[in-house]
């Protein structure tokens, strides 16, 4: 017959009053139960069980003797939880009820590793279920944080700026090369040659023409053309005084043998494009362009007074700026004309002394030398000078005006050929700093 809800049971014998039932609980777990008395009863025996199983009772009884299971192990970096203990074997009636299984001890978390951080200890294990709980596992040993990297290296100190000085000082003027076009055509009279010469002469072996750098061309020559070419090649090169001084003098006493007619759109841009070549060569001179003659209108190219004039205009108003002087033996319209569109004021010379001087007022000094710091404002005989934006913004007539270029401050054309550059007339230029 069958007892309880699981396992097999066999009657042994009737025992009056009472029956007793031999009952299986579980897997290979046995005991007794008294489950009636009265007439018919039946005890029964399960496989004849220990005295343990017989002293075992339910859960009401006093639990068996019965040990928990060990807790399984951590994982290699976090403590796996602890196994739950056994449960308490079943007493029997009136038995002593079994201690619960101890909890099985929570594995010990893993030793961090070795890192550029600590790594954080892993938990302990959880302790096992059971009537005792199980010990917690240990915490892991944090890792060891790398060490840190060393600082970079200290900066270096920047360079200080340039030392602004505070006051007023006489401007550095640039220096100048003036690239001369000397008539020798056929009108020219013998009285206008010599006092060339003789001029010449003056000017090269005076102290005002020391430092100034001086070179010249003639014209009409045999191989100069209507384009320019042949007349932007200097006879005496472009060099400083006084030591070109003896070249030129040669050169203005045995010219060389001449062209005729008067070519002047040839003239006047070969001597634009000699001037413009040079100051580009030399970013830190002006160059100067200067013509001598008496043209009067004859030109044997095809180019009209006032076409010339616009050639004059367009080398003056683009950079690098060419101003074009006038030394003019026999005084003209046309070459007021030509000097005014070249930023000048024609220059009359009767006499070798007058031309001297339309060389000397050539080589004025317009341009001149930036502070290397600090707020300027510009002099001129300790009167402000007034800036405009460029030098096509300059007045037609003298205004005291100049504008600045990249690396120069430049006096306005007709503000540096009345004199004021360092030229004739005896006026200063000066510039006042002040610091920020």
């Amino acid at each position: 017959m069958m007892c309880g809800n699981r396992g097999w049971v066999k009657a042994i014998r009737r025992v009056r009053p009472c029956y007793l039932l031999a009952v299986g609980f579980g897997s290979g777990m046995r005991g007794l139960a008294l489950l009636g008395c009265g007439a018919g009863a039946i005890a029964c025996s399960v496989l004849a069980p220990s005295d343990e199983e017989f002293l075992g009772g339910d859960k009401n009884a006093t639990g068996g003797v019965s040990s928990g299971g060990t807790g399984a192990t951590g994982g290699a970096n976090t403590g796996g939880a602890g196994a739950s203990g056994g449960s308490a074997g079943a007493g029997g009636l009136g038995g002593v009820a079994g201690n619960g299984g101890a909890g099985g001890a929570g594995a010990s978390g893993a030793t961090g590793g070795t890192g550029a951080t600590g790594g954080s200890g892993s938990s302990g294990g959880t302790a096992g279920a059971g009537a005792t709980g199980g010990t917690a596992g240990t915490g892991a040993t944090g890792g060891t944080g790398a060490t840190g990297g060393t600082g970079g290296a200290v900066g270096g100190g920047g360079t200080g700026g340039a030392t602004c000085t505070p006051g007023t000082t006489t401007a550095t003027a640039k220096a100048v090369a003036v690239y001369a076009l000397v008539d020798q055509s056929a009108s020219m009279s013998a009285a206008d040659l010599n006092n060339i010469v003789s001029g010449f002469g003056l000017y090269v072996d005076s102290s005002q023409s020391v430092g100034v750098e001086l070179g010249l061309q003639f014209f009409p020559i045999q191989n100069g053309s209507c384009s320019g070419s042949g007349y932007s090649s200097p006879f005496v090169p472009i060099a400083l005084l006084p030591g070109n001084a003896t070249a030129i003098k040669n050169a203005v006493g045995s010219p060389p043998n001449t062209g005729t007619g008067d070519p002047m759109d040839g003239v006047l841009q070969g001597g634009i494009n000699a001037c413009k070549a040079y100051a580009n060569s030399n970013p830190d001179k002006q160059c100067n362009l200067v013509l001598v003659s008496d043209y009067d209108a004859n030109n044997t190219c095809t180019s009209s007074t006032a076409g010339l004039a616009s050639l004059l205009s367009n080398a003056l108003n683009t950079q690098p700026s060419v101003m074009t002087y006038v030394i003019a033996t026999d005084s003209t319209a046309d070459l007021s004309q030509l000097a005014t569109a070249g930023g000048t004021v024609a220059w009359n010379a009767s006499t070798a002394s007058a031309v001297r001087t339309g060389l000397q007022r050539a080589a004025n000094r317009c341009q001149f030398e930036l502070p290397n710091s600090g707020t300027a404002t510009w002099l001129l005989n300790a009167q402000p000078l007034t800036q405009v934006s460029s030098v096509t913004a300059c007045a037609s007539a003298n205004q005291n005006q100049y504008y600045l270029t990249s690396n120069a401050m430049v006096l306005c054309p007709r503000t540096c050929s009345a004199g004021e550059g360092g030229g004739p007339g005896g006026k200063s230029v000066s510039v006042t700093v002040t610091c920020s």
